[in-house]
């Protein structure tokens, strides 16, 4: 019986995180995607710093150039991350486009066999379909991060509100 009342009281407090964090990320995506972004940027320069300690420990026989690196670079990719997150923010949505881009015009051979075998709707939703949607990906990478935060936002929101009334 302790155990239906814990996981009851459990399935709440998750629906109530969830509704929170859903809450953030929807209507604060810009922010979210940032910090996101900034932590991951700390985790590099955490790692190189801890590498820097440990070669600095060392004594001057132990040391090598390759300690030494392992500890510089992924502290200057860090610095570089946290400098450009708007760049690294809208970097993957750019590259999707790009891919969902190409894939449909190397589909266009197989739209204009439908198009000749009048299957016009197939041929919109293989070729171009795809194609605009790349192209708008690619032409607002940013916001296309922005929208995809706020998706996942609303949709953890919604979850968590459902979670808590059921």
């Amino acid at each position: 019986m302790n155990y239906i009342i814990y996981t009851n009281k459990s399935s709440k407090t998750d629906a109530i995180i969830s509704i929170i964090i859903g809450a953030i990320l929807l209507f604060m995506p810009s922010l979210t995607g940032k910090l996101v972004i900034m932590a991951i940027g700390l985790l590099f320069i955490g790692f190189g710093a801890s590498h820097l300690f440990t070669y600095y420990r060392l004594t001057a026989s132990e040391r090598n150039y390759l300690g030494l690196s392992t500890g510089i670079i992924p502290i200057v990719i860090g610095i570089l991350i946290m400098l450009f997150w708007d760049f690294i923010l809208g970097f993957l949505p750019l590259v999707i486009g790009l891919i969902i881009i190409v894939n449909s015009v190397f589909a266009i051979p197989m739209a204009i066999e439908q198009i000749k075998a009048k299957h016009y709707l197939d041929s919109i939703l293989s070729c171009i379909a795809p194609l605009i949607i790349g192209i708008l990906i690619v032409s607002n990478a940013f916001g296309v991060a922005t929208f995809a935060i706020s998706l996942f936002g609303l949709v953890l929101l919604a979850g968590g509100i459902v979670k808590l009334i059921s």
